[in-house]
């Protein structure tokens, strides 16, 4: 359902991307896709975008390439929400609207404004209007920190990856005392 033209590698499409390196992984690929003609639309949801993280992975590369990028802050639950209304509803082809970023989309459900039961509410909003963009074709990239404290905010992780799948660390191999490695059940050689 992607452009047949795109450098997105297919797995890296309506997927999470979680952790503590999470958002210096996500600037990163974005600098590569954008420096390769891949158009990108971020949702800043949480004052993360860093411009000099995109210049500096750019390194000698053109700063064309920055004009891939357009940059959208949602600064609360409900601009962010009403933002994905929007793509929902509205007369837009997903195959050639520029890849979504989400940039830590659940930090703004957390703050100390939003009630308890309403955050409930609105994840489970967030989630349902993530599926539905998905369902219309549109390819992004959720970008989220590691589990916090939260049951709700591990809740909210695990059924974003049930849903899209994640981005998780390579294991490391190791050869095991029988000469199997930790990866497979046959032997090393």
């Amino acid at each position: 359902m992607r452009k047949m033209d795109s450098p997105l590698p297919h797995s890296l499409s309506n997927t999470v991307l979680l952790g503590k390196k999470s958002r210096n992984l996500a600037h990163s690929f974005m600098a590569q896709l954008a420096s390769s003609g891949e158009r990108i639309h971020i949702f800043d949801c949480a004052i993360r975008f860093n411009i000099f993280s995109i210049t500096q992975f750019l390194n000698d590369r053109p700063l064309v390439a920055l004009h891939n990028i357009e940059i959208q802050r949602a600064f609360t639950p409900y601009q962010l929400l009403d933002s994905l209304s929007d793509l929902i509803t509205e007369d837009i082809d997903p195959h050639i609207f520029p890849l979504i970023v989400f940039l830590s989309p659940a930090k703004q459900f957390f703050d100390k404004d939003v009630k308890p039961k309403e955050r409930e509410h609105l994840l489970f909003d967030l989630i349902f209007k993530l599926e539905k963009i998905h369902a219309k074709g549109f390819r992004f990239l959720i970008v989220e920190s590691s589990r916090k404290d939260n049951p709700l905010y591990n809740s909210y992780i695990e059924r974003l990856h049930k849903r899209f799948g994640a981005i998780e660390k390579a294991k490391e191999r190791m050869e095991l005392d029988n000469g199997q490695d930790n990866l497979t059940l046959f032997s090393a050689d």
